[in-house]
């Protein structure tokens, strides 16, 4: 209505003001040029045929007729109505081409949203990662103290049987022994930090749930020894072995058994005991539980436990838990909470035997 409100105006002003043709002929294409980039194709080419009809009637002999008697005023006429075909053609190509390009932006913009989000949870479970290691940093250096102090004391009893005045090399060679196991007790425990606090992708490849949950205990003794913490383990045995990232779910147990020793710690009274449970729920699925014996929580508030920032320790971050359930989520599992009888609490875990596909944390 637009359209054909202008061409109505050009055409009066033009046969108002006696102009000849070329004038109204470049102004009606002004205003389709003009309605083309606002409007559809159809519009366009209405307005078009509206525009040649007066053009035709009042600008061309015989005027105030269809008929056009003059050959130049019909190609000037032809000329009028391919141009504008011709333009809003590709107006329209260039207006469909835009929407398709600001669509593609949009998406585009949402999948670096989406790829911003996933890394920003890779660092921040990272960062967790490196809280946890600075809160077992008494725990690892007691871990490593150990063989080193077997090291030193079998070298030290090793050189005094090659220093005899007839060698026992059979003791000599079974203190090295001794110190070669050491040794290597020393580098699987800095295997094990470096591995979880590394900056690594997630890595999918079959693991014992029960082996996991022992080197996660390895790591947290020193942890549970310094806050008298009884630790206990009841182990199914013959478990399937899950297809899952085995940093990941270590990162999930210790979050779960520092989260514990630190409520117990704080109870007043009681016994200090934390079990470690695993199981099978099925032929389908794997259960971890973390038990405990401090304080507890209401259940109502059991889903808030695990939203982001939420805490209730002075100095804590709030994600740890958080981190956990996304973790186990991206394996397909199920993270919950609830209270224990007759008090602490229950985190329990449940993982799908057979998923082949570990989705980033």
């Amino acid at each position: 209505m637009l359209g054909i409100a202008a061409i109505a105006a050009v055409t009066w002003i033009c046969f108002r003001l006696r102009l000849t043709l070329p004038a109204p002929l470049c102004l009606d294409l002004i205003v389709i040029v003009v309605l083309s980039l606002r409007g559809s194709f159809l519009t366009s080419a209405i307005v078009s045929i509206v525009a040649v009809g007066c053009i035709d009637y009042y600008f061309t002999k015989p005027l105030f007729s269809a008929l056009i008697f003059d050959p130049i005023d019909l190609l000037a006429v032809s000329l009028f109505l391919m141009t504008s075909a011709v333009i809003t053609a590709l107006v329209s190509r260039l207006r469909a081409r835009a929407e398709e390009l600001s669509a593609a932006n949009a998406l585009l913009e949402e999948q670096m949203a989406e790829v911003r989000l996933a890394q920003d949870q890779v660092n921040l479970a990272r960062m967790n990662r490196i809280v946890l290691m600075g809160e077992m940093a008494a725990s690892i250096a007691h871990e490593v103290n150990q063989p080193l102090t077997g090291i030193l004391a079998n070298a030290g009893t090793g050189l005094r049987y090659l220093g005899r005045d007839v060698p026992d090399l059979e003791e000599a060679r079974r203190c090295l022994e001794l110190i070669v196991r050491d040794g290597r007790r020393a580098a699987d425990v800095i295997l094990r930090v470096r591995t979880l606090a590394k900056r690594t992708p997630p890595s999918a490849s079959r693991i014992d749930v029960n082996e996991t949950i022992l080197d996660v205990i390895a790591l947290a003794k020193r942890e549970l020894e310094s806050k008298n913490v009884e630790l206990g383990t009841e182990l199914a045995r013959s478990l399937p072995e899950l297809t899952a990232d085995r940093v990941q779910l270590q990162q999930v147990l210790l979050n779960l058994i520092l989260n514990a020793t630190e409520a117990l710690s704080e109870s007043n009274g009681g016994p200090r005991e934390l079990t470690v449970v695993s199981g099978a729920t099925g032929a389908d699925a794997v259960f971890v539980e973390v038990r405990d014996s401090g304080p507890g929580f209401a259940a109502a508030s059991a889903d808030c436990l695990f939203a982001s920032f939420y805490t209730t320790k002075p100095e804590g971050m709030g994600m740890g838990l958080s981190i956990s359930r996304s973790i186990v989520e991206a394996h397909g599992g199920r993270l919950t909470a609830e209270p224990n009888e007759p008090r602490g609490a229950v985190f329990r875990f449940t993982l799908p035997v057979g998923r082949e596909k570990v989705v980033d944390d």
